[in-house]
């Protein structure tokens, strides 16, 4: 069930990159568990460069086309995301963008036909209880979604039936700041 959500984000980066063919083909994919369902693009000519979201601080400045987001703001707290999500777009070239899996802001309907019950920490954490399985999420509302980047430009944000929200986000250019 999650699995197939994970694959499915992957197949839609790999779609959306092989529809734009952009001049420059650096992407930077932060805590990607699945390098491999990145191999078309590898083989399209795309420049893959695979760095857990700690080790940012060694990278150059404005050096990529594409980020790649599959899971980090899945897990990690808000506090954690917010630091790192301010740090990101100095990686990013001018046009580039960020493609982000967001977990689910409420009980997906195919989980609560398995019985799924559903725990709020608060505003931080939804906590689903599926039979034996725990899943844990960070907790976004759509508006968190669209200020976490704050000098990036919220380009689409698609919201899934499992409550998952995929974002794209750009880089704007210095003069529309």
């Amino acid at each position: 069930m999650f699995l197939n959500l994970k694959g499915d984000f992957y197949d839609w980066v790999v779609k959306e990159l092989k529809e734009l063919e952009p001049e420059g083909k650096k992407i930077l994919g932060i805590n990607v568990e699945e390098p491999a369902a990145l191999q078309p693009l590898i083989a399209r000519g795309y420049n893959i460069e695979f760095k857990n979201a700690k080790e940012l601080k060694d990278l150059e400045e404005e050096n990529f086309n594409f980020i790649i987001i599959p899971t980090y703001f899945l897990y990690s707290q808000k506090e954690t995301s917010l630091e790192t999500a301010l740090a990101i777009p100095k990686y990013l070239k001018k046009d580039g963008e960020i493609f982000c899996l967001f977990g689910p802001a409420w009980l997906p309907s195919n989980w609560a036909q398995e019985g799924a019950k559903i725990i709020k920490e608060e505003d931080k954490r939804l906590i689903f209880r599926i039979k034996n399985n725990t899943l844990s999420f960070c907790y976004y509302t759509n508006r968190e979604i669209e200020l976490l980047f704050p000098n990036l430009k919220l380009n689409r944000l698609i919201i899934l039936q499992s409550g998952f929200r995929k974002g794209v986000f750009q880089k704007k250019f210095e003069e529309n700041l």
